[in-house]
């Protein structure tokens, strides 16, 4: 099996966090990591974007202590990348990042 590109696997952790953690609410990396991720999502996650995470080059991923969370302040951001770079279709976005306002 091919290993997941960089881009699906972050499209995949940044929807994710949106639906689970949206109100800004801490996941432990880990935890966050075993579900709902096949192993060869969670080895390129673990491989090159939490340590991304952690220089703080993911603009709309906060991180602190072994926690990874969306950031209350790039939601709109956030709902843009989703939709433009990941192909998450609107409705999706906005029911699922609750301090986004919109795209109308």
């Amino acid at each position: 099996m091919t290993r997941p590109n960089y881009d699906s696997v972050l499209c995949r952790v940044l929807f994710k966090l949106g639906r689970d953690h949206t109100w800004g609410s801490p996941a432990p990396i880990d935890d966050f990591l075993q579900g709902g991720f096949t192993q060869q999502e969670r080895e390129v996650a673990q491989d090159e974007i939490v340590p991304d995470i952690k220089r703080g080059q993911v603009e709309y991923i906060g991180y602190q202590n072994g926690t990874i969370w969306l950031r209350g302040d790039k939601h709109d951001e956030a709902a843009y990348f989703l939709r433009d770079n990941c192909g998450y279709e609107e409705y999706r976005i906005e029911a699922t990042l609750s301090r986004f306002d919109g795209f109308d």
